[in-house]
């Protein structure tokens, strides 16, 4: 930190604490609400995003000490407390949040064989969640541990870190070139989770031709009774035209989800840019601008804080929905003919709603088809109340099904 003065080594310590105080917030409030919540205990996302924020919630810890777990009377350093004991520490456990980085690797694997290769959570949970532990704690006691026991620990930059030694004069790639393999590892994915719910949406606006069609075959079959329909095919008609209809809904489901996985890699990329670029200027140029430092030292720590406000926005759009909806049924209308029109005119408008908020609740159970099968819950819920509201889809092809039982010739 040679070169900056008192108040810019007290701006990088106040960024940090700043940043590690919500980044621990983010990562306990996300923990407790999977461990509270049995059915989110049993999916493999949220045991995989449960061990990250546990994680960033060890690391955060260490990095909210900063410059204080430096050995006292270290020059250079705004307000240095510590001892050799606890610099090697805080050194263990910054390094360590590689293993963070990691599990954002093992969630991206998780959205790419779920969305991409429609894996389901029993296939993921058997032969695949094992090795997502293995190589995340593998890799960061892998990474972590060489630098206690190699002795190139000590004060660097904003804490206790990687010094330059004879031993390790480029200790710090040990470190990143793990980290940018993640990097470049969830960027393909998301390009590929793009591309596959670009083309299944494509895929989508042929299907809701085919409805369109199929609904009006219906309803002139329904019309025109048994002249020229017999009720079979029209049963016929009527479950593939459910089969359109799931198909859509799964597609939105889809979308659903790989949008809340692009936010989860916005929060990874926030946290990995700015320390490389850091990196990469002090191997360049040899020194780096304040600002650039004042926001490595902000953002590296604060991936427990932005992965929670990932983590909330679900329920923040699930909740805005229901408003949304509940006002939409429950304005009242008045007896005139008049009202009584705007009211059906708009009952397209209130299923949209009603769709789309089933779609922002049935997230968890996107990937359940077949899930629960030798438990007996084949409903997906786990026994636990659920928000959701019946599709008006589902209730108008149970009624036509029933009206139709008596065109039999």
């Amino acid at each position: 930190m040679a070169g900056l003065t008192d108040n810019q080594k007290l701006g990088l310590a106040v960024a940090q604490k700043i940043a590690s105080t919500l980044s621990l917030c983010g990562s306990s409030y996300i923990l407790q609400a999977i461990w509270r919540d049995p059915r989110k205990r049993s999916k493999v996302f949220y045991r995989l995003l449960g061990s990250m924020s546990l994680t960033d919630v060890l690391c955060s810890t260490w990095m909210f000490l900063g410059t204080w777990a430096v050995p006292r009377g270290t020059p250079g350093y705004h307000n240095p407390v510590g001892n050799h004991a606890t610099c090697q520490a805080q050194a263990f456990f910054i390094w360590f949040s590689v293993t963070t980085l990691n599990f954002n690797a093992c969630i991206a694997l998780y959205y790419l064989l779920s969305i991409r290769f429609a894996w389901k959570e029993k296939r993921i949970r058997e032969s695949i969640e094992p090795f997502f532990y293995l190589y995340a704690i593998g890799v960061g006691l892998g990474v972590s541990l060489p630098g206690l026991f190699l002795g190139y620990y000590g004060p660097a930059n904003y804490w206790c870190s990687s010094q330059p030694t004879d031993v390790a004069k480029n200790a710090y790639l040990i470190w990143y070139i793990p980290a940018w393999v993640v990097l470049f590892f969830v960027t393909g994915v998301m390009i590929s989770i793009y591309a596959h719910v670009l083309a299944t949406e494509k895929k989508a606006e042929k299907y809701s031709f085919k409805k369109s069609i199929l609904r009006i075959q219906i309803e002139s079959a329904a019309i025109q009774g048994t002249c020229s329909a017999s009720s079979a095919t029209i049963r016929t008609a009527l479950r593939h035209q459910e089969s359109i209809r799931r198909t859509q809904d799964r597609t939105k489901q889809s979308r659903q989800v790989a949008v809340q996985a692009f936010f989860y890699c916005i929060a990874f990329y926030l946290t990995l840019v700015f320390p490389t670029t850091v990196r990469t200027m002090q191997a360049t140029k040899g020194e780096t601008p304040y600002a650039i430092l004042l926001l490595h030292s902000f953002f590296l720590p604060a991936q427990g804080f932005m992965n929670c406000l990932v983590y909330m926005r679900q329920r923040w759009s699930c909740n805005r929905l229901q408003k949304s909806c509940c006002r939409s049924l429950c304005w009242p209308h008045g007896s005139s003919d008049t009202e009584d029109d705007d009211a059906h005119n708009q009952s397209g408008a209130h299923s949209s709603k009603r769709d789309e908020f089933a779609s922002h609740n049935e997230i968890l159970d996107f990937f359940d088809d077949d899930e629960d099968d030798d438990t007996g819950n084949n409903d997906g819920h786990g026994g636990q109340p659920q928000c959701r509201l019946e599709s008006e889809a589902d209730t108008k092809t149970t009624k036509e099904t029933s009206s139709l039982q008596t065109m039999d010739p």
